[in-house]
């Protein structure tokens, strides 16, 4: 009787040490899935923004939206995000870089003029929510949508 308990737990082990890649691999997936959506949500936040709205000289009259980001944490649905990178791209546009648990870095370019506010790139670190501010600016005669972190 011992020894099939004892061999039941060792293929049980087995089984579970061979399912757990397919698990971790899934989780990936899902949080890849997740901050694509995020970004597009962002996308398309600055699209309308640019679409219907006149960009201001001064940063302060700038019409604004409010859009937030949520990066999921580490769980057994999901995998934990360690930054989103947010840049401007030399065509104008943003480059968007985002590491998922540690592996490689993942770009995504936005079509939108999408510049950080302060500094040469916006970084969100850590799971939850990140709330962020769109402004419509001119920047050398140009409309540019100008980021940063709501409440700053």
């Amino acid at each position: 009787m011992t020894v099939r308990v004892v061999i039941a737990a060792v293929i049980a082990a087995a089984v579970v040490a061979a399912a757990l890649p397919a698990v971790d691999t899934g989780r990936e997936r899902a949080t890849d899935r997740q901050v694509r959506g995020e970004l597009d949500d962002l996308e398309r936040a600055a699209g309308a923004l640019l679409a219907t709205e006149e960009a201001a000289w001064d940063e302060t009259a700038a019409p604004q939206r409010a859009v937030s980001v949520t990066l999921p944490g580490r769980s057994w649905r999901r995998a934990s995000v360690d930054r989103v990178v947010i840049r401007p791209a030399a065509d104008g546009g943003a480059r968007i870089t985002y590491a998922v648990d540690g592996r490689r870095a993942r770009n995504r370019t936005l079509a939108v003029p999408l510049r950080p506010a302060e500094a040469d790139a916006l970084v969100l670190r850590g799971s939850g929510d990140h709330r962020l501010r769109l402004r419509l600016v001119r920047e050398d005669g140009e409309r540019v949508v100008v980021v940063d972190r709501h409440g700053r």
